[in-house]
């Protein structure tokens, strides 16, 4: 992606969400996006954070994550969900706050909202030849988000938390562009803190606060990402690829790899060839 924060694969358009029922085994760093994302967990279980909160979410639940809410998801064992994205303009809701992201089976709405999704998924499987899907994604759509909106948690935004928002996607796109420039050197917390014009503590503290993670995992899963579209070279030795990527030395690259994507380099290389899924 050219904005690492900013996603740009797996967009929903007006007309038809983005629905994916076959996920498994997710590792996405902090970014955010224009569309409400929905994540069914259905086997296994994700650590997801969402403005710097962490939760541990399990089979059956569900995760409802705002437009623009910056966000990460992790699944720390082999796990199996569904991933849906929805554009919704009426209402907008990036105007909106949402307490409570998680719908727990044992909650009084879960029955709706669980139904309304797989309501949508149905809807999905028609034929693109069929002259009347188009109108039932948009039916389906529109009621899912209408449950949505009746969420007991939803609330509308307040000036003050469109401001911190506001500052911490600002702050974010000042790190991504300096990562995009200088991930393969040796950066520092301070060096980042003086790209954003702040002090090392200050801008430690804002990091943590807006994605939940600290700089430097940040900068680990950064580089990870330059890593993955490499190492299917199988040319490029893989102490080659760590020092073109930033890491100071092959086992600081093999133990990143190795917590990151759950399989070694070597297990990586032939699984992530050419044909095969990431």
């Amino acid at each position: 992606m050219s904005d690492f924060f900013y996603e740009e694969i797996h967009r929903a358009n007006h007309d038809i969400p983005y629905i994916d029922t076959d996920m498994t085994n997710i590792q996405y760093c902090a970014h955010y996006h224009e569309e409400i994302e929905i994540v069914c967990i259905k086997e296994g279980a994700v650590n997801i954070t969402v403005d710097g909160t962490l939760r541990s979410i399990g089979q059956g639940d569900i995760a409802i994550i705002l437009p623009f809410k910056i966000h990460s998801l992790e699944t720390p064992v082999h796990s199996k969900l569904y991933i849906l994205k929805i554009l919704g303009s009426n209402p907008d809701f990036s105007a909106f706050d949402l307490y409570n992201c998680v719908i727990s089976p044992d909650s009084e709405k879960y029955r709706c909202i669980n139904g309304c999704i797989y309501r949508l998924i149905e809807e999905n499987t028609l034929k693109d030849s069929d002259p009347l899907k188009k109108l039932a994604l948009r039916s389906a759509t529109d009621t899912l988000l209408l449950s949505i909106a009746r969420l007991p948690d939803i609330s509308r935004v307040t000036k003050d938390n469109i401001i911190a928002q506001s500052r911490d996607i600002e702050l974010l796109k000042t790190i991504n562009k300096y990562l995009q420039q200088h991930y393969n050197e040796n950066v520092s917390l301070e060096d980042a803190a003086n790209a954003c014009h702040m002090s090392m503590y200050y801008f430690a503290h804002l990091f943590k606060k807006a994605t939940g993670t600290t700089f430097l995992s940040y900068l680990n899963e950064f580089r990870l990402e330059k890593v993955r579209h490499k190492i299917t070279d199988s040319s490029t030795s893989f102490t080659q690829i760590a020092m073109q990527c930033g890491f100071p030395s092959i086992r600081t690259f093999n133990r990143c790899f190795l917590k990151h994507y759950k399989i070694t380099p070597t297990q990586a290389r032939e699984k992530w060839r050419p044909g095969c899924e990431i």
